[in-house]
């Protein structure tokens, strides 16, 4: 590996590590508008408010109040070519990863889908209805959202300020 010149560590230093309020909105953004052009699997989820939920990279629910939590609902902003590696602090380097498989990634580069997968936790429903819906995983999300802001909201309906 061949070893960094004084200018080039003062670059480094002198670069934004870490991404702005404004980034990491855009971030969130970014990939809410953008995702299912691109064919990812970050893509909204169906019936939840995009502002609040969405799937991250590898399609886990997480929730944009849970940010660098170890949880599974949690996320953080992951730079898509590793800040170490020489990438760039700038939306189009961003992408929200599950905080699990965010730290799992780390600065590696050569990590396939299925690999950061692995280190994905999973959410799995914990009771389902009748037609097989996830019944305890809606509950669940919905605790979660009255929880951090004070109601659910749903883009299929109107404002719900209690759970049923």
């Amino acid at each position: 590996m061949k070893e960094q010149t004084e200018e080039e560590k003062k670059t480094q230093q002198s670069r934004l590590r870490i991404f702005t309020t404004w980034q990491k909105e855009m971030c969130w953004q970014k990939v809410r508008l953008y995702s299912l052009t691109l064919g990812g699997k970050a893509r909204p989820i169906y019936g939840r408010d995009p502002e609040r939920w969405r799937l991250d990279a590898l399609g886990n629910p997480v929730m944009n109040a849970l940010r660098g939590c170890p949880g599974p609902y949690c996320h953080e902003y992951d730079h898509i070519v590793p800040f170490s590696k020489g990438g760039e602090t700038v939306v189009e380097n961003c992408q929200i990863l599950q905080s699990s498989v965010n730290r799992y990634k780390s600065n590696k580069t050569e990590l396939t889908m299925d690999e950061m997968n692995t280190a994905s936790t999973k959410v799995t429903p914990t009771r389902k209805d009748a037609d097989n819906n996830a019944v305890g995983l809606v509950r669940e999300m919905d605790f979660l959202e009255y929880a951090a802001y004070g109601n659910v909201r749903r883009v299929d309906e109107s404002f719900s300020n209690h759970l049923d």
